[in-house]
């Protein structure tokens, strides 16, 4: 699997003045890619702390707020798009300006790990005038919700490490000038963050929460769907998470 995963990514050899294929270079910084990695995880297995993709009833343990009804529905599972399987979270947008709604995961004991990460899915069609942020809490009685830092973002939004939460400015694909756009399976991106140094060595739960801005009109948006969601957990201090496929064709062309 690794041998499909990293070639596929790998560019075709061109030829330079001389007529000859540039693949030495990019075949030797394969073989020092392999072997930093193999370095980094030896002896330091990933542990799937947890590995969400949704059914109908709400996961056991997860939690929404207020409790959603069919009239008046905050957080539930149905099938109007998915990343994987049949189903996946929706959060719709409340009514009223500076209400909110949540999901929340529970409790991940993280005590034994040094580094953690989150993963999950996401379509997040809600108005620029409104946000989406995810959160995080330690098992304490004096801790508090708190933002997930911007400097622990690993996705590619162009907007979230400036303004550290999501809507649909995040990304070209959710259609921010169309406000009556409905999400489709083409719409999911993936979000990573490093919580190492929110929930390492700690116990920790996650929130996924929609905020009602001032705009009156903006609870008729789509709004946020969730799948795939995914918290990760490692001891070594040398880590990676996966292998960063991206870098061999920035590294065979800088050769």
């Amino acid at each position: 699997m690794v041998k499909n995963s990293l070639f596929r990514n790998l560019p075709q050899g061109r030829c330079d003045s001389a007529g000859g294929f540039r693949l030495r270079s990019a075949c030797m910084a394969l073989v020092t890619l392999l072997l930093m990695s193999v370095a980094g995880t030896a002896g330091a297995q990933i542990t799937v702390l947890a590995n969400e993709s949704f059914r109908k009833a709400l996961p056991q343990g997860w939690s929404v707020y207020p409790a959603s009804t069919p009239t008046a529905p905050t957080w539930a599972s149905d099938t109007n798009v998915a990343a994987s399987g049949k189903y996946a979270m929706h959060g719709y947008v409340p009514y009223n300006a500076g209400d909110t709604v949540e999901l929340v995961t529970p409790f991940y004991d993280c005590t034994n790990y040094k580094h953690v990460q989150l993963r999950f899915k996401h379509i997040c069609k809600v108005l620029g005038s409104d946000m989406c942020q995810v959160m995080y809490r330690e098992n304490n009685l004096s801790s508090r919700w708190k933002p997930i830092p911007s400097d622990a973002y690993e996705g590619t939004s162009a907007t979230y490490k400036r303004v550290s939460y999501f809507n649909d400015l995040s990304y070209s694909e959710w259609k921010s000038n169309d406000t009556f756009a409905v999400a489709d399976n083409t719409w999911w991106r993936e979000e990573v963050f490093d919580l190492s140094d929110c929930a390492g060595y700690s116990t920790v739960a996650i929130k996924f929460v929609i905020r009602k801005g001032s705009y009156f009109g903006s609870f008729i948006a789509d709004g946020w769907h969730i799948d795939d969601f995914e918290v990760r957990a490692m001891i070594d201090s040398n880590h990676v998470f996966r292998l960063p496929e991206a870098s061999l064709a920035a590294l065979y062309f800088a050769a």
